[in-house]
């Protein structure tokens, strides 16, 4: 690897995935950048386990932030060099803020901590239940059923996922915006079109946080930033020069300074190369 020049921060699914998938053209890519200088950093609303069966392709050191931001690692020796959870108090907002609204949400534990989920059955409906069964098993990890959710003291979680009809998405909407103690993102549900997934964090994480946390941490202030859906908006802000893809939502589009083909055809390679042209 040449001197370090900045860093190239990149959602996965449906930035640079063709059918969930990292496309060998885009490692191929990406190992280049490397050995130009570049520091590759993943940046994820997936949880460790499920990130890690599409990042295996990559044969350079690289950082991987996972869960929205809510830890950051070096996945040369897997060190986790930043993470930022829900205590207590804020998974009691959670279940406050959305009391009486149809189905539920997953508490995962942190990777460290051999990554699993909590789920109370009880709380979601037969379509909803039918699309957790595929997420579970595309994540692999122990899911334990609870009642309800009542931890020790000390507990905390990276992430919550609440899994929603996009019909009820306004409801959410509403309750979300009396400023809640905990940051959310609504993104698209990557399977079901019809689908959309709430996405909560530590009031302090989200993607552009670390994006900056990891350009303060390497000294690299020159930064790259792509994505397609609206969790991705911190990043693009964050970013020196922020890149959407063409499908993604029109709020992201607006934020971005280029637009690039879809990853179905593998858009970010071009919109990554405009993106140096403009460096230079």
């Amino acid at each position: 690897m040449d001197e370090a020049k900045g860093i190239i921060a990149l959602d996965i699914d449906g930035t640079i995935t063709k059918d969930h998938i990292i496309t060998d053209e885009v490692v191929d890519f990406l190992t280049r950048l490397h050995d130009e200088g570049w520091v590759i950093f993943l940046i994820t609303g997936r949880t460790f386990n499920y990130a890690e069966q599409s990042v295996g392709k990559f044969n350079i050191p690289f950082y991987l932030g996972i869960n929205n931001g809510s830890d950051i690692i070096r996945m040369s020796d897997k060190e986790n060099i930043f993470h930022q959870y829900l205590d207590i108090e804020s998974i009691e907002a959670i279940d406050k803020a959305f009391d009486g609204l149809p189905e539920d949400f997953l508490l995962y534990t942190p990777f460290e901590e051999a990554e699993s989920c909590y789920i109370r059955p009880h709380n979601f409906s037969a379509l909803i239940h039918k699309r957790l069964r595929h997420v579970h098993a595309l994540s692999t990890v122990d899911w334990t059923e609870m009642t309800d959710f009542k931890f020790p003291p000390g507990f905390s979680s990276p992430v919550a996922k609440y899994f929603v009809e996009r019909k009820e998405i306004p409801k959410f909407q509403e309750r979300l915006s009396k400023k809640p103690p905990f940051t959310y993102s609504i993104i698209d549900d990557p399977i079901d079109s019809n689908l959309a997934v709430i996405m909560l964090t530590h009031k302090h994480v989200d993607k552009g946080k670390g994006l900056y946390f990891l350009s303060n941490y390497l000294q690299l202030p020159m930064t790259i930033g792509g994505g397609n859906d609206l969790n991705d908006l911190p990043l693009l802000a964050a970013a020196t020069i922020g890149i959407s893809v063409s499908d993604a939502p029109r709020e992201l589009k607006e934020q971005a300074d280029i637009i690039c083909p879809s990853a179905k055809e593998n858009g970010m390679i071009e919109g990554i190369g405009r993106a140096l042209a403009r460096l230079r």
